[in-house]
């Protein structure tokens, strides 16, 4: 089964089983908004409290998704320029050591990495 399907079987599941529950719980129910009193039957309660925690889920899922989507934008720029930069230096690399360069440079390049060995 792929993760779609699981997903809605558990989604399926929980309906069902919050279904069965509100039904079982049909008597009225008072509640307090400090400003006001309602009173609902007890599957509206029920069924409202799930679909706010469903919606609260999802926004917060769907905040870190755009996070995570961002940072990924970020590195796949940083990324591109790296390989830029490491295709540039691999063709000058080329480039010296067909020009018959390369043993010059590399010597340079040991000297400027480590002043105390030419001492």
């Amino acid at each position: 089964m792929t993760k779609s399907r699981i997903f809605i079987f558990f989604s399926l599941l929980i309906i069902a089983l919050l279904a069965v529950f509100a039904w079982k719980n049909q008597q009225p129910a008072i509640i307090d908004l400090m400003f006001r009193e309602v009173e609902l039957p007890m599957a509206a309660i029920i069924f409202g409290s799930f679909i706010l925690g469903a919606l609260m889920v999802l926004l917060s899922t769907l905040a870190k998704k755009l996070k995570l989507q961002g940072e990924t934008k970020v590195h796949k720029e940083r990324i591109d320029k790296l390989e830029t930069m490491l295709q540039k230096e691999m063709l000058k690399n080329h480039e010296i050591k067909a020009a018959g360069l390369g043993t010059t440079l590399t010597t340079n390049t040991d000297a400027a990495i480590n002043p105390k060995d030419t001492e």
